[in-house]
């Protein structure tokens, strides 16, 4: 898996399942870490070791987005908003997709 395809995927996982603040996962949705967790392996809970460079690879893309601060405190800022993780998601994926390009 690429890691476009891991961001891409967090973005449905999104979409399919709710975003929420405040913690991984809930019976309402995940966070945007959450998201990405559950993109490599169906749920975060099942994460092997070879998957953390997947979701490693990813979040640091990610994390050129955010303004410096990490994916969990931005994600959790109180005036953030579902349509700006899904911004932030949309310019990482293009980012992954460039960076793929370049290999």
């Amino acid at each position: 898996m690429k890691t476009s395809e891991v961001i891409r995927e967090a973005r449905n996982v999104l979409f399919e399942r709710g975003w929420i603040q405040g913690a991984l996962e809930r019976i309402d949705g995940v966070c945007l870490r959450g998201a990405v967790m559950t993109a490599v392996r169906g749920s975060y809970l099942y994460l092997m070791d070879t998957d953390v460079c997947l979701v490693n690879a990813a979040e640091d893309i990610i994390g050129t987005q955010t303004g410096g601060w990490s994916i969990p405190t931005w994600n959790d800022m109180g005036s953030r908003t579902f349509d700006e993780v899904i911004e932030v998601l949309d310019k990482a994926e293009k980012i992954a997709e460039q960076m793929e390009a370049g290999q």
